[in-house]
């Protein structure tokens, strides 16, 4: 029964692969399966390499997203691949990269959003450490997969190198790399990053503040002249000459609940801020 099972498997494979690589593509079938982890189908690895080699043979660009090392436990070797097809573009997702003391670990996304500083960075002071509720180290590592690739195609054929090349992607590196001076900062001062809501350090006002009719409004002054226009609109504008708001280093150190955005309705402050936009109030914020 196993035994005809596979065999069947192995037809189907057979069909799906002379499919893929025939010149009509009415069913717009361009991926195959090929189970190449699976015990039961070890009598059949040396015919899956055979067509995984076919498709690679007009490829741009070969992506795999697995362990360090389990390539290799399949028989598919990363150098051959090289020599085999110069020109060919590889990419290699993983958690932690293809070495390092992690290396060899297992990684998935809410890891690398833990262990990157971003949950603990993330949410409110006196809160939990906040996880993002879509696969942010996830998508981020696959824009960098799919940017780093478009370079090395433009590097081969605009430039003209025509060689390809092997490119390692960490999804924990990815995240990491869009924290910010975190690194920098604890290195220079020691200073670990603290949850801090939706406020920012480096400027404000900035937070999401509850109007007195239920809604909410996301209000930002990054810069005086930006500021000074929120305190005009959101109606307090003798903040403008507050000692404790007078520039953006005094308002960091205030507590931001001073704006009391919730005295007008959320209605009025965007309609105040298109007004001051249609008056040529600037952009900045």
């Amino acid at each position: 029964m196993l035994g005809e099972l596979n065999r069947n498997r192995y037809k189907a494979l057979e069909l799906l692969a002379e499919h893929v690589r025939a010149p009509s593509r009415e069913l717009s079938l361009d991926a195959i399966i090929c189970d190449i982890s699976d015990e039961d189908l070890k009598w059949v690895t040396n015919k899956v390499h055979y067509y995984l080699l076919k498709l690679l043979e007009d490829a741009d660009v070969f992506i795999e997203n697995f362990r360090p090392g389990r390539l290799d436990d399949w028989g598919i070797d990363i150098a051959e691949l090289q020599k085999k097809y110069p020109r060919l573009v590889i990419v290699r997702v993983s958690g932690y990269g293809q070495s390092g003391p992690y290396a060899n670990q297992p990684g998935f996304g809410t890891l690398m959003e833990a262990m990157s500083g971003f949950a603990e960075m993330t949410g409110e002071k006196d809160g939990v450490p906040t996880l993002p509720q879509f696969a942010l180290a996830d998508t981020l590592a696959g824009f960098y997969s799919a940017l780093s690739a478009m370079f090395a195609i433009y590097s081969r054929d605009v430039n003209d190198s025509k060689k390809g090349q092997v490119i390692d992607v960490s999804i924990w590196e990815s995240l990491f790399s869009i924290l910010g001076p975190n690194a920098m900062v604890f290195d220079l001062t020691g200073e670990i990053p603290s949850r801090k809501g939706n406020t920012a350090p480096t400027s404000a006002p900035r937070n999401t503040y509850k109007t007195k009719d239920g809604k909410w409004v996301a209000l930002a002054g990054a810069t005086q002249t930006t500021a000074e226009r929120l305190f005009k609109v959101i109606g307090r504008p003798e903040l403008i000459k507050n000692p404790k708001f007078s520039n953006n280093a005094y308002r960091i150190a205030v507590s931001y609940t001073h704006l009391r955005a919730h005295e007008t309705d959320s209605y009025l402050v965007c309609r105040r801020l298109r007004e001051k936009k249609k008056g040529g109030g600037g952009g900045g914020g």
